[in-house]
């Protein structure tokens, strides 16, 4: 007896069989008799004759289902279900499963109708046939309404969908007011008087000493070249005169030289002080929209901030910004009772809003709002591993690192060894560059993977330098941008400092771990236990986690160097103490009160997060023990 599943059930039960399985326990997975009892066959042989009987029926065997391969049977694994590999459940045939003969071959076939005909939903290979405007939601399909799809009404998706069977969207070339665009100029791009939020843009006035993102990268109130800030408001590098003993616009300190560690970095915008502002940070991830600081993280399950401008030593306090008190099932809504669950390390500021990971997740705050409210924008809190798709519907696993650039959220996740974007303007997630081979359950499928399983510390395959997904990285966990259309990756396990070319697609290696610990150039620098990364748009920084040092690695030279602490030296437990001190305090460790010691910020053990602050020029870490450091 064959069936022909409709295409909303099928779905249902792939659904089912392919989720729920991972959460659910039966005592005994074989047995699919819907009255729980066991089935016994009460057939008996009643002929008395003596003569052997001889069955000379060639169809299905009567008893498939039983475990034994009978005379007409191609299969019988006695399992008592039609959706594998040999249906033997009520109405199989103990034939091998094949395409059109009625019964749904889960994972091999996405339907069967007992043919093998094209043009009737099912196609002649057993998949589907989508149909946009036929009013059947089919798989691949945001919507498609029965009563016709339209591209010039407005509405929610549920009421209005367009001929490409899409919801409406910001960038259709319909302004839709009631989801609240202000306009619609057909195209997801800022700077063109409508921006990538369907909101019209105010034209930005450079040297007003307002930041207009994203038409401009600064705005210091002039416009005037030279001073880091130039005339059409766009960042200047820094350091390109540094080291020839004269003081220029822009440079912090001048010693003329180019060495790191003597009171002025090689970039000249750094005289690598460092000053504790508190002890006691509700969390481990942080940055910076250039008001404020956000710190996240660290098992607490609501955001704080504090004002740059107020933080200083003793006077620095993080409050609560968003998230109720206490953790549970995520719940969407106004800042002050949106629920969080399991907020990751990875923050970022872009366009009005502030990005966080929770519980496999990306999350907004719009700080735009009167509410402050939070959006849950992508991913599932229920399924765990790697698919591309809008909104929801994608599925992640260890969102790490967070970067905003040019209207993109850019995010690694260390457990997928993968680098992925969210564009707000589509919704949608997508894998930019490394594959899941290697990881925990790398050969994923649509419908994730079970939550329960503990996916760790990413991937076991050989680092590799290459275009898009053909790249391959260990365990990427921390993320940074120059602002310029780079992203710098710190890969932790892998001991690599990457480059992502975000026009290219190409993702190469600029710090390898070859050698352990080394300063200097890219033929003979190394990596030991790389922690955290943020640039300033000349230079990368990155912590050291074992070796209780910040480094600094010159984009155009490609150069690294300790930028501060000593190599293995453990710095004091209170560093607003004694900062360069007399050499009298005791460091730690066994670096003693050596010259080499001397006047050199030591650092502490457990690098977490750091942001850049350009209008402090600063560098905020987050170490070990919930500590701030400010770094000038």
């Amino acid at each position: 007896m064959n069936y022909f599943f409709g295409r909303a059930f099928i779905y249902l039960v792939a659904t089912i069989v392919v989720v729920g399985t991972t959460a659910c326990n039966s005592d005994n997975p074989t047995d699919f008799n819907v009255d729980g009892g066991t089935d016994t066959d009460t057939d008996a042989d009643t002929d008395t004759d003596g003569d052997t009987d001889t069955d000379t029926d060639t169809g299905p065997s009567t008893l498939c289902g039983d475990g034994n391969l009978d005379s007409g049977e191609e299969c019988d694994d006695g399992n008592g279900i039609n959706i594998d590999s040999c249906p033997d459940g009520l109405g199989g045939t103990c034939q091998d499963a094949e395409c059109g003969d009625g019964f749904l071959h889960m994972g091999v076939e996405e339907c069967d109708d007992d043919n093998t005909d094209d043009l009737d939903g099912c196609d002649a290979t057993c998949h589907w046939e989508a149909t946009c405007g036929d009013g059947i939601l089919d798989l691949g399909e945001e919507c498609d309404l029965p009563g016709g799809n339209d591209d010039e009404a407005t509405g929610d998706c549920t009421t209005v969908c367009r001929t490409t069977c899409l919801c409406p969207w910001c960038g259709d070339s319909v302004t839709d007011f009631a989801a609240g665009e202000e306009c619609d100029d057909g195209n997801t791009a800022s700077g063109d008087s409508c921006d990538a939020y369907c909101a019209i843009e105010q034209p930005s006035t450079c040297g007003d000493g307002i930041l207009d993102l994203p038409v401009e990268e600064c705005d210091d109130g002039g416009v005037i070249d030279g001073d880091g800030c130039d005339a059409s408001c766009q960042l200047e590098p820094v350091g390109a005169n540094c080291g020839d003993g004269v003081s220029q616009t822009g440079e912090v300190c001048e010693d003329s030289n180019v060495v790191n560690g003597d009171g002025c970095n090689p970039t000249c915008n750094f005289t690598t002080t460092v000053t504790e502002l508190v002890n006691g940070v509700p969390g481990d991830g942080i940055v910076s929209d250039g008001v404020y600081l956000y710190v996240a993280g660290g098992g607490n399950c609501q955001i704080y901030r504090t004002a740059i401008a107020t933080c200083t030593p003793g006077s620095c306090a993080f409050t609560p910004f968003v998230g109720a008190s206490g953790c549970g099932t995520p719940v969407d809504g106004p800042g002050a009772t949106a629920v969080m669950n399991s907020i990751g390390a990875g923050l970022a500021f872009g366009n009005g809003k502030l990005y966080f990971s929770d519980t496999h997740t990306i999350r907004q705050v719009d700080l735009a709002s009167s509410t402050l409210d939070v959006t849950t924008v992508a991913g599932s809190t229920t399924l765990c591993g790697q698919l591309d798709a809008v909104g929801n519907l994608a599925v992640m696993s260890d969102i790490r690192g967070m970067v905003f650039y040019s209207d993109v959220l850019y995010f690694v996740d260390a457990n997928m060894a993968t680098l992925r974007s969210y564009t707000p303007a589509t919704n949608e997630v997508t894998t930019l560059a490394g594959n899941p081979t290697g990881a925990p359950q790398g050969n994923n499928s649509a419908s994730g993977f079970d939550c329960t399983v503990n996916l760790c510390c990413g991937s076991s395959a050989t680092s590799s330098d290459n275009y898009g997904t053909l790249a391959v990285m260990n365990s990427p966990r921390y993320l940074t941008s120059d602002n310029a259309g780079n992203l710098y990756i710190i890969d932790t396990n892998g001991n690599r400092l990457r480059k992502y070319n975000t026009v290219t697609g190409y993702l190469s290696t600029l710090v390898s771990a070859a050698g352990g610990y080394n300063d200097g150039d890219s033929s003979v620098a190394g990596m030991d236990r790389p922690r955290g990364i943020v640039s300033d748009g000349t230079s990368v920084y990155f912590g050291e986690q074992n070796d209780n040092t910040i480094r600094q690695v010159e984009l155009s030279l490609v150069t690294t160097s300790t930028f501060v602490g000593v190599r293995g030296c453990a710095g004091p437990a209170n560093l607003s103490a004694d900062i360069g001190g007399d050499g009298t305090m005791d460091w730690g460790g066994s670096c003693g009160s050596s010259a080499t010691v001397m006047n050199k910020p030591q650092f502490p053990v457990g690098i977490a997060g750091m942001t850049f602050d350009y209008g402090t020029n600063a560098i905020y870490a987050v170490v070990s023990g919930g500590r701030l450091l400010k770094l000038e």
